[in-house]
């Protein structure tokens, strides 16, 4: 679920940045503000269809940006 919502959203983003000419910046900007609040949307939508499994919004949060910052990283040294 997360890889096909996250796939849409950086289709969009290169789409949109392809069409309006948005800088990096503007680009990554823009990833950061969508990508954090999908990841923790996932998060809790997991947390409540498997049970057992507990996960704060502040520790959700947190897990969020690592991720975005690991896939920033990732893609930087892929270039």
């Amino acid at each position: 679920m997360s890889m096909i919502l996250d796939f849409i959203v950086v289709c969009f983003l290169k789409v949109l940045k392809d069409l309006r000419g948005l800088t990096d910046t503007q680009h990554n900007l823009l990833y950061l503000t969508l990508d954090i609040p999908l990841n923790m949307i996932i998060i809790g939508i997991s947390e409540t269809l498997i049970k057992g499994v507990s996960c704060s919004m502040l520790t959700a949060f947190i897990f969020s940006i690592i991720s975005y910052l690991f896939g920033i990283f990732l893609e930087k040294k892929s270039k």
